[in-house]
């Protein structure tokens, strides 16, 4: 499951990132913590913009990013997790 679509208040494990081959996208979010296999939580989403606020295990603060690339990140929500002994 991307992340944009990753239910608010839920949390989950970063599966993989696909960046396109563009080393600077993947720098970026590596950059945000954002890179298997990072824990997160999904704070809330903007119903304005979509925005997602999300709060990456071993950070201090919040990360805020775009619709755009929470569709590049996929996670394994918690819900799941027979699905990790595959």
């Amino acid at each position: 499951m991307s992340l944009k679509d990753l239910p608010a208040g839920s949390s989950g494990v970063v599966l993989r990132v696909t960046a396109d081959h563009d080393p600077g996208l993947l720098r970026h979010m590596g950059a945000l913590g954002l890179r298997p296999p990072a824990r997160l939580t999904l704070l809330e989403r903007s119903p304005f913009d979509q925005t997602l606020r999300l709060k990456v295990e071993g950070t201090d603060q919040a990360v805020v990013v775009g619709e755009a690339l929470g569709e590049r990140v996929f996670v394994m929500p918690d819900a799941e997790p027979s699905l990790l002994e595959k």
